[in-house]
């Protein structure tokens, strides 16, 4: 087997390590599936997916994300907002979020991750990025 080097918006491609990155990100995606924890949850749709990395974000920005802060973002594309609302209450449940009352506004619910959930993303996020 060759390598080719394409080029396609000023980046070289090279075909080998492109097959490596695929190989590498359809293991991970049926590892995660068949895995348990908050990734595996939220990835079972892309609706959950986009609701777990906004709040990841929310984190890391150190914004917390309201309940109709996800559904403005998330719906009408992803899901719907009664889904918006299971994917969270089934994700509280499991402990994977919590919900906490804004200081500066009570009416406002928001949305943080747990610390094991902060914790298992942070290891596939490191795992990830060390693989490319």
């Amino acid at each position: 087997m060759y390598s080719i080097d394409i080029k396609s918006n000023g980046i070289f491609l090279n075909s080998i390590n492109n097959s490596k990155k695929i190989n590498f990100l359809i293991n991970e995606f049926i590892q995660c599936h068949n895995s348990f924890g908050a990734m595996s949850t939220f990835r079972k749709s892309p609706g959950g997916y986009y609701i777990y990395l906004l709040i990841i974000s929310s984190h890391y920005s150190k914004n917390p994300v309201c309940v109709e802060g996800l559904i403005s973002l998330v719906c009408p594309k992803f899901c719907s907002r009664q889904t918006v609302k299971n994917i969270t209450a089934s994700a509280i449940e499991a402990n994977f979020i919590t919900k906490i009352i804004d200081d500066n506004d009570r009416r406002r619910k928001l949305f943080v991750p747990t610390e094991s959930t902060i914790l298992e993303f942070e290891q596939w996020i490191n795992k990830t990025l060390e693989s490319f």
